[in-house]
């Protein structure tokens, strides 16, 4: 059944598997009323956007069974305007799977630097698609996926990170003490601090470190911190320890508000950004990637630099990838080249031809 294209409904290709079968299910299904591939039942010609939207869930709903519990579905999704609006299909989409019990875990954007030229000249030219994440349950496969940082890491930051190791794995068998779960920590990240003048000034014109170790319990030598101007003795009380304390000084005047605004804005990053920082940057959600001329008759194949991220995040090697509308035949030409197991459907006879050509190639 591997490394196989049916030419048939999806449904009945579906209707083959066994339970837990596929690993990842990513596709282009049709777009609405864009075109006819002139094929009987195809999905894309429906009357309605609600008939539309039920067909394609419904693919996806009747693949449940046959999708592992920890598999992904990636559903690359364009909009039509109709009667001069957009009619928002990927947004009813999206919903319409969530509200079947699917997990949307990402809202990519495909950006396409050298989309085509528009001649319309009262709206912006459309120059990106969507693509959904589908999980079937809160937990699944990832592996994580990096991309070329904007600035790039320095081979002495590189030696200095690492000492005299080779890597994190070494590093953490050889010292004592050494903590072997790195890289799985959530560490806190406060990007918008006031200036540390600003912040000693005001706490100095409103209160003492002894006055805020009295009312609090926090200890003096540590709040003593928080008022020295030289930069070697100086620290920000953290977001747990400004709380408890701003009570003190709190008059609801705009400083206050602003620095309480900025000690407060916190996010939080896995530690892995620095064990793996050697492969980059944890990847975006906004891809820009170029669309490709294609030499086969099709209308609308994707680029492959669009499906690898896809199939390296939620597959390993030998798992079986499934694309219900497999046009051109992408899905299938980049999982034999990751060496995945690959099964498509196809109504388009021609299109059958054109890929069992590619993938032989």
């Amino acid at each position: 059944m591997e490394n196989n294209v049916y030419c048939e409904d999806c449904n009945v290709t579906i209707s083959r598997f066994p339970k837990n079968y596929i690993q990842s299910i990513i596709t282009s299904p049709p777009y609405f009323n864009l075109r006819d591939y002139g094929c009987d039942g195809q999905i894309g010609n429906e009357k309605s956007v609600i008939e539309y939207i039920d067909n394609l869930v419904n693919v996806f709903e009747n693949a449940r069974h046959s999708l592992k519990d920890d598999g992904l579905i990636f559903v690359n999704l364009g909009d039509t305007y109709q009667n001069k609006t957009l009619l928002c299909i990927p947004d009813h989409f999206k919903i319409a799977m969530v509200s079947k019990g699917w997990f949307c875990r990402n809202d990519i954007v495909w950006h396409k630097p050298n989309a085509m030229p528009s001649s319309v000249k009262d709206r912006f030219v459309v120059d990106y698609e969507r693509v959904f994440m589908f999980s079937k349950n809160k937990k699944y496969k990832f592996n994580t996926q990096y991309e070329e940082r904007k600035s790039k890491i320095t081979k002495s930051s590189k030696s200095k990170s690492l000492g005299k190791y080779q890597s994190v794995e070494q590093e953490s068998s050889v010292r004592q003490g050494m903590n072997k779960t790195r890289g799985t920590k959530l560490i806190e990240k406060r990007n918008n601090l006031p200036s540390q003048k600003d912040f000693v000034d005001f706490l100095r014109q409103r209160t003492n470190a002894k006055i805020i170790s009295n009312e609090t319990g926090i200890s003096k030598s540590k709040i003593d911190h928080w008022f020295r101007y030289d930069e070697a003795g100086f620290s920000y009380p953290s977001a747990e320890d400004w709380n408890q304390v701003k009570w003190l000084i709190d008059d609801w005047g705009h400083q206050f508000q602003k620095i309480d605004s900025q000690l407060n804005d916190i996010h939080f990053e896995y530690d892995d950004i620095n064990k793996n920082a050697h492969k980059g940057r944890l990847k975006r959600s906004v891809w820009s990637i170029n669309t490709k001329p294609s030499k086969v008759k099709h209308f609308a194949p994707y680029p492959n630099d669009l499906i690898e991220p896809m199939i390296l995040c939620s597959t390993d090697e030998n798992d079986i990838v499934f694309d219900p509308f497999l046009g051109s035949g992408t899905t299938g030409v980049v999982a034999s080249a990751l060496n995945r197991k690959w099964i498509g459907s196809e109504l388009n006879e021609e299109y059958i031809e054109i890929i069992k050509s590619k993938v032989n190639d």
